[in-house]
């Protein structure tokens, strides 16, 4: 088996992963807001799986979902974040996201592949590094009084997740039409990564319950 055959065994991994978590999530997660937005975030994740897996079948061509999904999944963490904080500024920072999400959707040739470029799902991805080290900063803005264990655990497991994404995202053109086998192996790391966040993300705001870092 070779790499690329790896690849599309491991991606099925996805839905019967993200089903799982999800089944998991209402069953073990304390009522809450938390509990609410993992879920959703979780049943967003599959749906564009889904979509993806059928555009994919149908039309060989998914691309136009990576920007779609990188503005919804900014929006989700952003309500978390301001949820945990009630800092309007995690509300704020998906602004730039959407304007370029919008100029994107009249500019941007999906079905152009060789020559296509999306900047919003790079752009996504930043913001939610800065949010992450948005609340690093609000630990030491309190001297680490409202530190919590799972919510740092949180926190970091979302730095190293958009960390490689935001770096996996920008080269998107080279990693959709480069001719090397190489490029598959960039494809399962992410894969990888992805799956180890999704489950570490649940399992952590499972735990946190109600706690918040209000400063």
């Amino acid at each position: 088996m070779n790499v690329s055959e790896l690849v599309v065994y491991i991606a099925y991994l996805i839905p019967i992963t993200l089903s799982i978590l999800i089944v998991y999530s209402i069953l073990v997660a304390k009522k809450s807001v938390l509990k609410y937005t993992i879920i959703g975030y979780l049943v967003t994740c599959l749906v564009f799986d889904l979509l993806g897996t059928l555009l994919g079948k149908l039309y060989a061509n998914n691309l136009i979902l990576i920007p779609f999904f990188g503005l919804i999944e900014l929006i989700w963490f952003s309500a978390t974040y301001y949820y945990l904080t009630q800092k309007k500024f995690c509300l704020y920072l998906a602004i730039p996201t959407f304007i370029l999400f919008i100029y994107e959707m009249f500019t941007v040739d999906f079905n152009n592949v060789q020559n296509f470029q999306t900047y919003t799902r790079f752009v996504s991805t930043l913001s939610l590094i800065i949010l992450a080290l948005f609340y690093c900063y609000l630990l030491l803005k309190t001297n680490w009084k409202n530190y919590n264990f799972y919510l740092f655990l949180f926190n970091a497991t979302l730095l190293v997740y958009a960390s490689f994404s935001c770096l996996y995202y920008l080269p998107i053109n080279l990693l959709i039409n480069w001719s090397s086998e190489f490029k598959f192996w960039f494809w399962l790391l992410n894969i990888t990564i992805t799956l180890i966040f999704y489950i570490l993300n649940t399992k952590v705001l499972c735990n946190l319950g109600k706690t918040k870092i209000h400063s």
